[in-house]
Protein backbone atom coordinates (compact mmCIF):
# COMPACT_ATOMS: atom_id res chain seq x y z
CA UNK A 1 0.00 0.00 0.00
CA UNK A 2 1.10 3.34 -1.02
CA UNK A 3 1.87 6.34 1.14
CA UNK A 4 -1.38 8.13 -0.38
CA UNK A 5 -3.26 4.99 -0.14
CA UNK A 6 -2.53 5.11 3.59
CA UNK A 7 -3.59 8.67 4.45
CA UNK A 8 -7.05 8.04 1.98
CA UNK A 9 -7.35 4.74 4.69
CA UNK A 10 -6.81 7.14 7.83
CA UNK A 11 -9.17 10.31 6.87
CA UNK A 12 -11.77 7.72 6.05
CA UNK A 13 -11.24 5.90 8.99
CA UNK A 14 -11.62 9.25 11.02
CA UNK A 15 -14.36 10.37 9.08
CA UNK A 16 -16.43 7.66 10.35
CA UNK A 17 -15.36 7.69 13.60
CA UNK A 18 -15.82 11.26 14.18
CA UNK A 19 -19.35 12.71 15.53
CA UNK A 20 -21.96 12.95 12.96
CA UNK A 21 -23.16 16.76 13.75
CA UNK A 22 -19.73 17.95 13.91
CA UNK A 23 -19.03 21.18 12.80
CA UNK A 24 -17.21 21.68 9.25
CA UNK A 25 -15.01 25.33 8.98
CA UNK A 26 -14.73 26.47 5.52
CA UNK A 27 -12.34 29.09 4.40
CA UNK A 28 -15.24 31.43 3.36
CA UNK A 29 -17.03 30.70 6.44
CA UNK A 30 -14.01 31.68 8.50
CA UNK A 31 -13.61 34.83 6.48
CA UNK A 32 -17.15 35.62 6.84
CA UNK A 33 -16.46 35.71 11.17
CA UNK A 34 -13.26 37.24 11.05
CA UNK A 35 -15.37 39.98 9.69
CA UNK A 36 -17.69 40.04 12.22
CA UNK A 37 -15.86 38.98 15.47
CA UNK A 38 -11.88 39.85 14.44
CA UNK A 39 -10.65 42.51 17.33
CA UNK A 40 -7.71 44.14 15.26
CA UNK A 41 -10.23 44.68 12.47
CA UNK A 42 -12.78 46.10 14.60
CA UNK A 43 -10.18 48.17 16.08
CA UNK A 44 -9.48 49.57 12.82
CA UNK A 45 -12.81 50.29 12.30
CA UNK A 46 -13.00 52.35 15.76
CA UNK A 47 -10.11 54.49 14.76
CA UNK A 48 -12.24 55.13 11.52
CA UNK A 49 -15.34 55.96 13.01
CA UNK A 50 -13.50 58.32 15.81
CA UNK A 51 -11.31 59.99 13.85
CA UNK A 52 -14.13 60.88 10.94
CA UNK A 53 -14.83 63.91 13.36
CA UNK A 54 -12.14 65.77 12.85
CA UNK A 55 -12.84 66.60 9.46
CA UNK A 56 -16.20 68.13 10.92
CA UNK A 57 -14.50 69.64 13.78
CA UNK A 58 -11.74 71.50 11.34
CA UNK A 59 -15.00 72.77 8.90
CA UNK A 60 -17.10 74.21 12.27
CA UNK A 61 -14.38 76.81 11.50
CA UNK A 62 -14.95 78.22 8.56
CA UNK A 63 -18.90 78.65 9.35
CA UNK A 64 -20.55 81.27 11.44
CA UNK A 65 -19.55 81.62 15.26
CA UNK A 66 -22.13 82.55 17.77
CA UNK A 67 -21.89 83.64 21.03
CA UNK A 68 -24.39 84.80 23.97
CA UNK A 69 -23.90 86.25 27.13
CA UNK A 70 -26.88 87.32 29.54
CA UNK A 71 -26.93 88.64 32.65
CA UNK A 72 -29.84 88.96 35.04
CA UNK A 73 -29.80 90.65 38.45
CA UNK A 74 -32.01 91.30 40.99
CA UNK A 75 -31.37 93.21 44.16
CA UNK A 76 -32.38 94.62 47.19
CA UNK A 77 -31.01 97.07 49.80
CA UNK A 78 -32.82 97.37 53.40
CA UNK A 79 -32.42 101.05 55.19
CA UNK A 80 -32.97 101.04 58.72
CA UNK A 81 -35.43 103.37 60.05
CA UNK A 82 -34.80 106.42 61.76
CA UNK A 83 -37.22 107.46 64.96
CA UNK A 84 -40.45 106.86 64.26
CA UNK A 85 -39.74 106.31 60.53
CA UNK A 86 -40.40 102.54 59.51
CA UNK A 87 -37.82 100.34 57.65
CA UNK A 88 -36.93 100.93 53.96
CA UNK A 89 -36.40 98.09 51.49
CA UNK A 90 -35.24 99.13 47.69
CA UNK A 91 -35.73 96.74 44.78
CA UNK A 92 -34.70 96.69 41.27
CA UNK A 93 -33.82 94.25 38.54
CA UNK A 94 -30.87 95.05 35.90
CA UNK A 95 -30.75 92.48 32.59
CA UNK A 96 -27.70 93.23 29.85
CA UNK A 97 -27.88 91.13 27.29
CA UNK A 98 -24.87 90.46 24.60
CA UNK A 99 -25.09 88.49 21.48
CA UNK A 100 -22.01 88.40 18.50
CA UNK A 101 -21.68 86.99 15.52
CA UNK A 102 -17.99 86.24 13.77
CA UNK A 103 -17.80 85.24 10.31
CA UNK A 104 -14.06 84.46 9.09
CA UNK A 105 -14.00 86.33 5.23
CA UNK A 106 -10.23 85.53 4.42
CA UNK A 107 -7.91 82.93 6.71
CA UNK A 108 -6.25 80.15 4.21
CA UNK A 109 -4.80 78.95 7.80
CA UNK A 110 -8.33 77.36 8.31
CA UNK A 111 -8.67 76.92 4.87
CA UNK A 112 -5.40 74.54 4.86
CA UNK A 113 -6.14 72.84 7.86
CA UNK A 114 -9.69 71.69 7.13
CA UNK A 115 -8.23 70.63 3.61
CA UNK A 116 -5.60 68.41 5.72
CA UNK A 117 -8.44 67.13 8.02
CA UNK A 118 -10.50 65.85 4.38
CA UNK A 119 -7.04 64.33 3.52
CA UNK A 120 -6.84 62.38 6.66
CA UNK A 121 -10.59 61.15 7.10
CA UNK A 122 -10.04 59.53 3.06
CA UNK A 123 -6.67 58.08 4.36
CA UNK A 124 -8.34 56.53 7.98
CA UNK A 125 -11.20 55.26 5.26
CA UNK A 126 -8.36 53.67 3.28
CA UNK A 127 -6.34 52.51 6.81
CA UNK A 128 -9.75 51.04 7.54
CA UNK A 129 -10.07 48.77 4.15
CA UNK A 130 -6.21 47.99 4.08
CA UNK A 131 -7.28 45.81 7.40
CA UNK A 132 -9.74 44.60 5.28
CA UNK A 133 -7.51 43.06 2.96
CA UNK A 134 -4.94 42.20 5.33
CA UNK A 135 -7.79 40.09 7.17
CA UNK A 136 -8.36 38.03 3.86
CA UNK A 137 -4.63 36.93 3.84
CA UNK A 138 -4.68 36.47 7.54
CA UNK A 139 -7.38 33.96 7.73
CA UNK A 140 -6.15 32.09 4.49
CA UNK A 141 -2.54 32.19 6.16
CA UNK A 142 -4.11 30.50 9.51
CA UNK A 143 -6.43 28.12 7.54
CA UNK A 144 -3.75 26.92 5.68
CA UNK A 145 -1.04 26.66 8.09
CA UNK A 146 -3.84 24.70 9.98
CA UNK A 147 -4.82 22.61 6.48
CA UNK A 148 -0.66 21.77 6.11
CA UNK A 149 -0.11 21.32 10.27
CA UNK A 150 -3.14 18.54 10.00
CA UNK A 151 -1.52 16.88 6.57
CA UNK A 152 1.25 16.82 8.68
CA UNK A 153 -0.05 14.61 11.10
CA UNK A 154 -1.67 11.93 8.90
CA UNK A 155 1.59 11.56 6.94
CA UNK A 156 2.93 10.50 10.08
CA UNK A 157 0.15 8.25 11.49
CA UNK A 158 0.43 6.67 8.13
CA UNK A 159 4.11 6.53 8.19
CA UNK A 160 3.78 5.19 11.69
CA UNK A 161 1.49 2.41 10.51
CA UNK A 162 4.09 1.43 7.81
CA UNK A 163 6.36 1.11 10.27
CA UNK A 164 5.10 -0.76 12.47
CA UNK A 165 4.24 -3.23 9.69
CA UNK A 166 7.71 -3.47 9.29
CA UNK A 167 8.42 -3.73 12.62
CA UNK A 168 6.08 -6.93 13.17
CA UNK A 169 7.73 -8.47 10.14
CA UNK A 170 11.15 -7.98 11.53
CA UNK A 171 9.26 -9.87 14.93
CA UNK A 172 8.52 -12.75 12.64
CA UNK A 173 11.15 -12.77 10.17
CA UNK A 174 13.49 -12.81 13.62
CA UNK A 175 11.86 -16.07 14.69
CA UNK A 176 13.25 -17.77 11.82
CA UNK A 177 16.75 -16.14 12.02
CA UNK A 178 16.12 -13.77 8.57
CA UNK A 179 16.93 -10.97 10.76
CA UNK A 180 19.28 -9.19 13.24
CA UNK A 181 18.14 -8.52 16.94
CA UNK A 182 19.88 -5.32 15.78
CA UNK A 183 17.51 -4.70 12.93
CA UNK A 184 14.82 -4.70 15.38
CA UNK A 185 16.73 -2.47 17.38
CA UNK A 186 17.02 0.30 14.75
CA UNK A 187 13.09 -0.08 13.47
CA UNK A 188 11.65 -0.28 17.21
CA UNK A 189 13.92 3.22 17.62
CA UNK A 190 12.30 4.56 14.47
CA UNK A 191 9.04 3.84 15.56
CA UNK A 192 9.24 5.63 18.67
CA UNK A 193 10.89 8.43 16.78
CA UNK A 194 8.05 8.24 14.73
CA UNK A 195 5.30 8.38 17.63
CA UNK A 196 7.20 11.59 19.36
CA UNK A 197 6.79 13.57 16.19
CA UNK A 198 3.14 12.40 15.87
CA UNK A 199 2.98 14.16 19.52
CA UNK A 200 4.86 17.08 18.06
CA UNK A 201 2.29 17.48 15.31
CA UNK A 202 -1.11 16.78 17.51
CA UNK A 203 0.01 20.25 19.52
CA UNK A 204 1.05 21.84 16.53
CA UNK A 205 -2.46 21.05 15.41
CA UNK A 206 -3.74 22.34 18.47
CA UNK A 207 -2.08 25.53 18.61
CA UNK A 208 -2.78 26.62 15.24
CA UNK A 209 -6.25 25.76 15.60
CA UNK A 210 -6.23 28.17 18.00
CA UNK A 211 -4.41 30.74 16.36
CA UNK A 212 -7.43 30.60 13.96
CA UNK A 213 -10.27 30.73 16.44
CA UNK A 214 -9.03 33.70 18.11
CA UNK A 215 -9.27 35.69 14.59
CA UNK A 216 -12.34 34.61 13.54
CA UNK A 217 -14.24 34.44 17.06
CA UNK A 218 -15.18 30.87 17.22
CA UNK A 219 -13.68 27.62 18.16
CA UNK A 220 -16.94 25.61 17.86
CA UNK A 221 -15.39 23.16 15.07
CA UNK A 222 -14.38 19.59 14.37
CA UNK A 223 -13.23 19.80 10.67
CA UNK A 224 -11.91 22.15 8.16
CA UNK A 225 -12.13 21.74 4.56
CA UNK A 226 -8.97 20.69 2.46
CA UNK A 227 -7.82 20.58 -1.49
CA UNK A 228 -9.51 17.78 -3.00
CA UNK A 229 -8.50 16.26 -6.48
CA UNK A 230 -7.81 18.64 -9.42
CA UNK A 231 -8.51 21.82 -7.98
CA UNK A 232 -8.93 24.46 -10.90
CA UNK A 233 -7.08 26.88 -9.20
CA UNK A 234 -4.10 25.89 -9.56
CA UNK A 235 -4.27 25.77 -13.27
CA UNK A 236 -5.23 29.36 -13.76
CA UNK A 237 -3.85 31.57 -16.06
CA UNK A 238 -1.36 33.66 -14.94
CA UNK A 239 -1.36 37.47 -16.51
CA UNK A 240 1.56 39.43 -17.79
CA UNK A 241 3.58 41.13 -15.24
CA UNK A 242 2.69 44.59 -16.55
CA UNK A 243 -0.98 43.86 -15.90
CA UNK A 244 -0.21 44.10 -12.57
CA UNK A 245 1.93 46.64 -12.57
CA UNK A 246 -0.97 48.48 -13.73
CA UNK A 247 -3.49 47.46 -11.31
CA UNK A 248 -1.39 47.55 -8.51
CA UNK A 249 -0.18 51.31 -9.11
CA UNK A 250 -4.35 52.09 -9.86
CA UNK A 251 -5.44 50.06 -7.11
CA UNK A 252 -2.51 49.32 -3.96
CA UNK A 253 -4.47 50.62 -0.47
CA UNK A 254 -0.80 51.12 0.53
CA UNK A 255 0.31 53.62 -2.52
CA UNK A 256 -2.96 55.44 -1.61
CA UNK A 257 -2.80 56.00 1.91
CA UNK A 258 0.98 57.39 0.98
CA UNK A 259 -0.53 59.42 -1.51
CA UNK A 260 -2.79 61.07 0.92
CA UNK A 261 -0.02 61.04 3.58
CA UNK A 262 2.32 63.59 0.96
CA UNK A 263 -1.44 65.55 0.12
CA UNK A 264 -1.30 65.89 3.86
CA UNK A 265 2.03 67.44 4.04
CA UNK A 266 1.67 70.19 1.19
CA UNK A 267 -1.61 71.27 2.89
CA UNK A 268 -0.01 71.32 6.37
CA UNK A 269 2.88 73.43 4.59
CA UNK A 270 0.44 75.44 2.96
CA UNK A 271 -1.24 76.29 6.71
CA UNK A 272 2.10 77.29 7.89
CA UNK A 273 2.92 79.61 5.18
CA UNK A 274 -0.62 80.94 5.11
CA UNK A 275 0.52 82.24 8.77
CA UNK A 276 2.23 85.30 6.87
CA UNK A 277 -0.86 86.36 5.75
CA UNK A 278 -3.90 88.59 7.18
CA UNK A 279 -6.77 87.31 8.07
CA UNK A 280 -10.10 89.47 7.59
CA UNK A 281 -12.95 88.97 9.46
CA UNK A 282 -16.32 90.29 10.05
CA UNK A 283 -18.18 90.98 13.55
CA UNK A 284 -21.62 91.91 14.56
CA UNK A 285 -22.63 92.69 18.55
CA UNK A 286 -26.21 93.31 19.47
CA UNK A 287 -26.07 94.69 23.09
CA UNK A 288 -29.55 95.11 25.24
CA UNK A 289 -29.44 97.04 28.31
CA UNK A 290 -32.67 96.80 30.46
CA UNK A 291 -32.83 99.03 34.10
CA UNK A 292 -36.12 98.24 35.11
CA UNK A 293 -37.98 100.23 37.25
CA UNK A 294 -36.69 100.29 40.98
CA UNK A 295 -39.19 100.20 43.67
CA UNK A 296 -39.62 100.27 47.34
CA UNK A 297 -41.29 98.99 50.23
CA UNK A 298 -41.65 100.78 54.03
CA UNK A 299 -42.33 98.41 56.75
CA UNK A 300 -46.09 98.09 56.89
CA UNK A 301 -47.07 100.28 53.70
CA UNK A 302 -48.12 97.12 51.96
CA UNK A 303 -47.60 96.44 48.65
CA UNK A 304 -43.97 98.50 47.30
CA UNK A 305 -44.56 101.57 45.72
CA UNK A 306 -42.24 102.30 41.82
CA UNK A 307 -40.31 105.57 42.60
CA UNK A 308 -38.15 105.91 39.52
CA UNK A 309 -38.28 104.45 35.87
CA UNK A 310 -35.40 104.31 33.85
CA UNK A 311 -35.59 102.96 30.22
CA UNK A 312 -33.38 100.15 28.72
CA UNK A 313 -31.09 100.74 25.85
CA UNK A 314 -30.28 98.70 22.05
CA UNK A 315 -26.88 99.30 20.44
CA UNK A 316 -25.93 97.14 17.00
CA UNK A 317 -22.76 97.59 15.95
CA UNK A 318 -20.66 96.23 12.98
CA UNK A 319 -17.00 95.66 11.90
CA UNK A 320 -14.92 94.18 9.54
CA UNK A 321 -11.32 93.41 11.64
CA UNK A 322 -8.13 93.12 9.80
CA UNK A 323 -5.28 91.39 11.10
CA UNK A 324 -1.81 91.48 9.90
CA UNK A 325 1.32 89.69 11.33
CA UNK A 326 4.30 91.51 12.15
CA UNK A 327 6.83 89.47 14.30
CA UNK A 328 6.63 85.72 16.59
CA UNK A 329 9.99 85.12 17.74
CA UNK A 330 10.83 83.43 14.20
CA UNK A 331 7.96 80.51 14.73
CA UNK A 332 6.25 80.70 11.85
CA UNK A 333 9.68 80.64 9.89
CA UNK A 334 10.48 77.47 11.71
CA UNK A 335 7.10 75.72 11.54
CA UNK A 336 7.51 77.04 7.72
CA UNK A 337 11.21 75.10 7.46
CA UNK A 338 9.82 72.34 9.71
CA UNK A 339 6.64 71.92 7.04
CA UNK A 340 8.88 71.92 3.99
CA UNK A 341 11.22 69.12 5.77
CA UNK A 342 8.03 67.26 6.50
CA UNK A 343 7.24 66.99 3.12
CA UNK A 344 10.03 65.64 1.63
CA UNK A 345 10.32 62.65 4.01
CA UNK A 346 6.91 61.68 3.38
CA UNK A 347 7.59 61.96 -0.50
CA UNK A 348 9.94 59.85 0.27
CA UNK A 349 9.10 57.31 2.43
CA UNK A 350 5.94 57.02 -0.42
CA UNK A 351 8.94 56.58 -2.85
CA UNK A 352 10.43 53.80 -0.55
CA UNK A 353 6.82 51.96 -0.16
CA UNK A 354 6.36 52.06 -3.90
CA UNK A 355 9.62 49.97 -4.53
CA UNK A 356 8.92 47.83 -1.63
CA UNK A 357 5.08 46.77 -3.15
CA UNK A 358 6.54 46.38 -6.68
CA UNK A 359 9.28 44.39 -5.39
CA UNK A 360 7.15 41.86 -3.41
CA UNK A 361 4.55 42.00 -6.34
CA UNK A 362 7.71 40.92 -8.55
CA UNK A 363 8.64 38.21 -5.96
CA UNK A 364 4.63 37.20 -6.18
CA UNK A 365 4.04 37.05 -10.17
CA UNK A 366 7.41 34.86 -10.37
CA UNK A 367 5.98 32.41 -7.40
CA UNK A 368 2.30 32.10 -9.55
CA UNK A 369 4.27 32.04 -12.68
CA UNK A 370 6.64 29.08 -12.06
CA UNK A 371 3.83 27.89 -9.28
CA UNK A 372 2.03 25.11 -11.20
CA UNK A 373 5.65 23.84 -12.91
CA UNK A 374 6.86 23.82 -8.86
CA UNK A 375 3.46 21.34 -7.94
CA UNK A 376 3.80 19.01 -11.06
CA UNK A 377 7.99 18.15 -10.45
CA UNK A 378 6.81 17.47 -6.78
CA UNK A 379 4.31 15.28 -8.14
CA UNK A 380 6.27 13.54 -9.88
CA UNK A 381 8.86 13.31 -7.11
CA UNK A 382 5.84 12.49 -5.02
CA UNK A 383 5.50 9.15 -7.54
CA UNK A 384 8.76 8.17 -8.07
CA UNK A 385 9.63 7.93 -4.31
CA UNK A 386 6.12 6.13 -3.55
CA UNK A 387 7.10 3.52 -6.45
CA UNK A 388 10.71 3.24 -4.83
CA UNK A 389 9.21 2.34 -1.45
CA UNK A 390 6.54 -0.23 -2.80
CA UNK A 391 10.02 -1.83 -4.50
CA UNK A 392 12.05 -1.42 -1.23
CA UNK A 393 8.99 -3.58 0.77
CA UNK A 394 9.30 -5.86 -2.07
CA UNK A 395 13.60 -5.78 -1.82
CA UNK A 396 13.06 -6.01 1.83
CA UNK A 397 11.63 -9.42 1.80
CA UNK A 398 13.86 -11.05 -0.12
CA UNK A 399 16.89 -9.09 1.70
CA UNK A 400 17.79 -7.16 -1.05
CA UNK A 401 17.77 -3.92 1.28
CA UNK A 402 18.16 -2.90 4.76
CA UNK A 403 15.80 -2.15 7.34
CA UNK A 404 16.68 0.99 7.84
CA UNK A 405 16.85 1.91 3.73
CA UNK A 406 13.01 0.83 3.89
CA UNK A 407 11.88 3.05 6.37
CA UNK A 408 14.38 5.81 4.65
CA UNK A 409 12.30 5.20 1.57
CA UNK A 410 9.06 5.62 3.57
CA UNK A 411 10.05 8.67 5.14
CA UNK A 412 10.91 10.36 1.94
CA UNK A 413 7.19 9.66 0.88
CA UNK A 414 6.19 11.39 4.21
CA UNK A 415 8.38 14.39 3.37
CA UNK A 416 7.58 14.54 -0.57
CA UNK A 417 3.65 14.64 0.03
CA UNK A 418 4.59 17.12 2.97
CA UNK A 419 6.24 19.37 0.00
CA UNK A 420 3.59 18.71 -2.27
CA UNK A 421 0.55 20.15 0.05
CA UNK A 422 3.06 23.40 1.02
CA UNK A 423 3.85 23.57 -2.11
CA UNK A 424 -0.14 24.08 -3.10
CA UNK A 425 -1.23 25.69 -0.25
CA UNK A 426 1.52 28.03 -0.62
CA UNK A 427 0.38 28.93 -4.55
CA UNK A 428 -2.92 29.91 -3.15
CA UNK A 429 -1.83 32.04 -0.79
CA UNK A 430 0.47 34.44 -3.06
CA UNK A 431 -2.81 34.21 -5.14
CA UNK A 432 -4.47 36.47 -2.41
CA UNK A 433 -1.93 37.91 -1.92
CA UNK A 434 -1.38 39.00 -5.50
CA UNK A 435 -5.03 40.32 -5.72
CA UNK A 436 -4.45 42.38 -2.59
CA UNK A 437 -1.28 43.53 -3.51
CA UNK A 438 -3.51 44.52 -7.15
CA UNK A 439 -6.19 45.58 -5.22
CA UNK A 440 -8.21 43.81 -6.75
CA UNK A 441 -9.49 41.05 -4.47
CA UNK A 442 -13.47 40.17 -3.98
CA UNK A 443 -15.17 38.01 -1.99
CA UNK A 444 -15.77 35.76 -5.33
CA UNK A 445 -11.80 35.14 -5.38
CA UNK A 446 -12.45 33.85 -1.69
CA UNK A 447 -15.31 31.52 -3.02
CA UNK A 448 -13.49 30.03 -5.82
CA UNK A 449 -10.70 29.29 -3.93
CA UNK A 450 -13.55 27.77 -1.27
CA UNK A 451 -14.83 25.71 -3.73
CA UNK A 452 -11.37 23.80 -4.72
CA UNK A 453 -11.48 22.62 -0.71
CA UNK A 454 -13.95 20.19 -1.21
CA UNK A 455 -12.66 16.77 0.82
CA UNK A 456 -13.41 16.97 4.44
CA UNK A 457 -11.13 16.52 7.30
CA UNK A 458 -10.92 15.98 10.71
CA UNK A 459 -8.96 17.80 13.23
CA UNK A 460 -7.37 16.03 16.16
CA UNK A 461 -8.01 16.28 19.25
Amino acid sequence: MTMSNSRALVIATLALASVVNAQTMTLAQAHALALKNNIPLQEARQTWLTNQYDQNIAWSYLLPQATNATELQRNKTVFDGYSNVNETTRFYNLRDLNLTLTQELFNMNSYYLYSQASQKATQDLLIYQRALQKLTLTISEQYFDLTLAIDDYHFLIAEEKETLQRLEDIKNQLNYGAMTKSQLLEVQAQAQRVHADIIEAKQAVQNKKDVLSDSIGEANYQKIMVLGTKPRTLSLTIPRLQHWINDTEANNLTLKIMGSGVLQAHYSQQAAQSNYLPTLSFNTTYHNYDFSSQSVKIEGSGTPQTWLTRRGYDTLQGSIKLSLPLMDGGKRYYDNKKASANVRLTEVNAKNSQQDIMRHLKKLYRALKHGSELIATKQAALKSSSEMSRISQVSLQAGAVTVLEALENIKNVRNDQKNLAIAQYDYLYNLIEILIQAGIISPKDISDIDRDLNQEILIPE
